[in-house]
């Protein structure tokens, strides 16, 4: 069977010029995360990863990336960061899986109020939609081309454009591929809204026109109702991350259907994933749509944006 591209070169983002940036710059982010770090150790939802689990992985990663990564400067520099990461003294890199469990708690506390405050409104739905860019699709070994910033913007444009003015948006990865080899493989950066919408149909159809279908990609845009529980608040920011295996299927009916199974990235797939984490760190997969996270008493909080400040960054200097 002849492999279909899902992608032209010509369509691969530009080289993130934010790199040399790490969270050390991010107020809010190490407030965070030490904010979360003293609070019980309590099971917050139904599959949660424990915190001794995200230890041993910490450590399982850095024997990856010392020993079976192609042995980059960025990989090696990676493994040595994790390694100094402890209570107290966190790494902040986005690649860590104790700090990223950290992070996804301390959403998950902090997301509730705002939403049932400032997000859910009468007369509204309260809705998750996932969204999954042709734009961002790359093949393995050029995730590092991938432009989140780039992504933002032009999310943020087709949001506009579908009225939808709050909302908080995670960044979730992905490796997809064809059992049979319809498409090539490709890393699959998508976004995971959580917002209030009046017409949740409309929405979805103005959506749909902005974001284009191609093989493995059959659906760009999905959206289903949010209960705003802690288990569906922590999808809003993902620390396991999957290769995806696309099959088809037959129904009871005799029709063909599309499914996926997951499975485990190999040592050179996980290694680029975890670089590209580390690079992009916590802020550039959170993006806040008429609200912003600052630091109040050395606490970090999310606050809505008055409508008449939104979109003047020069008033938000609490971002960095």
């Amino acid at each position: 069977m002849e492999i279909r591209p899902l992608f032209p070169i010509h369509h691969l983002s530009s080289h993130n010029r934010n790199s040399d940036k790490t969270e050390k710059s991010k107020s809010w982010i190490k407030s965070a995360i030490l904010e979360e770090e003293l609070r019980p150790s309590i099971q917050l939802w139904f599959g949660e990863i424990a915190e001794d689990l995200q230890i041993k992985e910490r450590l399982r990663l850095i024997r990856l990336l010392r020993k079976r990564s192609n042995r980059t400067s960025a990989s090696l520099a990676l493994a040595e960061r994790l390694e100094l990461c402890e209570p107290g003294d966190r790494c902040l890199s986005g690649a860590c899986p104790e700090c990223g469990r950290l992070f996804q708690r301390w959403l998950v506390r902090r997301l509730g109020k705002l939403i049932e405050n400032h997000i859910d409104k009468p007369d509204h739905e309260l809705v998750a939609i996932t969204i999954i860019p042709l734009e961002l699709a790359v093949p393995p070994g050029r995730l590092n081309t991938v432009s989140l910033e780039n992504a933002q913007r032009r999310l943020k444009r087709a949001l506009k454009k579908a009225d939808i003015k709050v909302a908080f948006v995670g960044i979730d990865f992905s490796l997809d591929e064809d059992s049979e080899g319809a498409y090539s493989p490709f890393w699959s950066p998508h976004f995971y809204l959580i917002t209030a919408v009046a017409k949740r149909r409309a929405t979805t159809r103005i959506l749909g026109k902005l974001f284009r279908k191609a093989p493995g990609i059959r659906k760009p845009v999905q959206t289903m109702p949010f209960d705003n529980s802690t288990y569906r608040r922590s999808y809003a920011y993902k620390i396991k991350f999957e290769r995806r295996i696309g099959f088809t299927t037959e129904r009871s009916d005799g029709r063909e259907c599309r499914n996926t199974r997951p499975d485990k990235f190999r040592a050179l797939e996980r290694t680029e994933l975890l670089t590209y984490l580390d690079k992009v760190g916590f802020s550039q997969r959170s993006i806040f749509l008429g609200i912003e996270p600052y630091v109040r008493d050395s606490k970090a909080r999310i606050r809505p944006i008055p409508s008449g400040r939104r979109g003047n960054r020069a008033n938000r200097k609490n971002w960095r």
